[in-house]
């Protein structure tokens, strides 16, 4: 019995946090426990299992049992969360709202003097005092250590903030940086996955990017037929050869001057799709695959350098195309090329009729990747968006003919 004791609890502390019962409101329910536990339809020591699991909850008051066709014991429709206070004393875990006040205190006796600390120290500060981040990774602790341990944590962030100016940042490695401040040579890497996240979230961009801390470095791929100009080195014909470069190149480019008025990119996801048609590119007398000058490797989002890239092009008049997976990833990854490019950026076999015509051949989306349809908003992927969420199956760009 002790297993679904555990388990029941489990469950009940990691939802009651994100809850309308945290702040007061309605009690939480949580349902479809057969669903969680599928054995105990048809096991008969662990069907009673169970339901001795939710009496003895029941008995110490920390949730009521709603049963079905009101035959108490015997199958359950949904448990309600009667006391809280009760769940984390039985359990011997720290109340989300006790944590979140040690942290509070914690927070306001660090001193900070960069204006990036000052910032980040009274957002936290009033994301606690209204209990808007009690759900996030970082303020997830469920005892004393674990309590001791992000305090350590969050001291460290704030060292790691005032000490890490741009000039310093700039002339050592990540892990020298880290010995020299915490005599840990992996200690900064810790506190970056830690926190970046949280960071990006309080204060709308990453700390790994407002501290420029990365242990990997963005940079695009491309083969176009133009000139890339330089500020200082002059011009540089790319003749279609496909080149990497790293963000530091890139933006030293001017500008990009097509090789034709007509010319069009093709922006792709996919680097086999990438390479395949820059070979085949190559193969052509007229410099020209389906309809397009030159490619883009884009390999999921687009990070900065691509981000660059793609603004150059914008500005150089070339005709921009793009073609990503048709899955909500891809849709997202084509809407924020469009963002970027400042204006329309035309959709290449993004459409639902190519989609039906291959979903034969699609995969199995899963509930994380489904719930990203909700952030698509450009009005062409509308159609394409509800079939996804209907089939919840996404169709790989390499497989579709380019």
């Amino acid at each position: 019995m002790r297993e679904y004791l555990d388990e029941i609890c489990t469950i009940l502390m990691q939802k009651y946090p994100s809850s309308a019962a945290f702040s007061g409101g309605r009690r939480l329910r949580v349902g479809n426990w057969y669903r969680r536990f599928p054995e105990t339809l048809e096991d008969f020591e662990a069907k009673n299992a169970f339901l001795d699991a939710l009496l003895e909850l029941e008995s110490r008051g920390i949730i009521e049992a709603r049963w079905r066709r009101y035959r108490t014991g015997e199958e359950i429709e949904a448990i309600y969360l009667d006391s809280a206070e009760a769940l984390y004393g039985f359990t011997g875990v720290l109340h989300p709202r006790g944590a979140s006040q040690q942290i509070l205190d914690h927070l306001q006796q660090i001193e900070v003097h960069e204006p990036l600390s000052v910032r980040l120290r009274a957002a936290l500060i009033d994301q606690l005092d209204a209990d808007q981040a009690i759900t996030t990774e970082l303020f997830k602790v469920q005892g004393a250590g674990e309590l001791q341990l992000l305090k350590l944590l969050l001291d460290d962030l704030f060292i790691l903030i005032e000490a890490a100016d741009p000039d310093r940042t700039r002339s050592h490695t990540i892990r020298e940086l880290s010995i020299l401040l915490f005599h840990d040579s992996k200690r900064i890497e810790h506190i970056l996955g830690r926190t970046d996240r949280l960071v990006g979230r309080t204060l709308g961009a990453s700390l790994s990017d407002l501290l420029d801390l990365k242990r990997s470095y963005p940079e695009t791929t491309c083969a176009l037929p133009g000139t890339l100009q330089f500020s200082e080195r002059g011009p540089w014909d790319l003749s279609s050869r496909s080149v990497t470069l790293p963000l530091i190149t890139v933006s030293e480019v001017l500008c990009y001057r097509p090789a034709r008025e007509d010319e069009r990119i093709l922006l792709l996801e996919n680097k086999e799709s990438y390479y395949t048609a820059v070979h085949r590119l190559h193969l052509q007398p007229d410099g020209l695959l389906s309809g397009f000058h030159g490619f883009v490797y884009l390999g999921g989002f687009p990070n900065q350098a691509d981000a660059q890239l793609i603004r150059l092009l914008a500005a150089s008049s070339v005709h921009l195309s793009c073609f990503c997976d048709l899955d909500p990833s891809g849709l997202l990854i084509a809407q924020q090329v469009q963002k970027i490019a400042g204006g329309l950026v035309d959709l290449r076999h993004m459409d639902l009729e190519t989609y039906e015509a291959y979903r034969a051949y699609g995969y199995e989306l899963i509930p994380s990747e489904l719930s990203k349809l909700a952030r698509v908003t450009d009005p062409r992927f509308e159609e394409l968006s509800c079939v996804l969420s209907a089939t919840k199956l996404g169709v790989e760009q390499e497989i579709i003919p380019l």
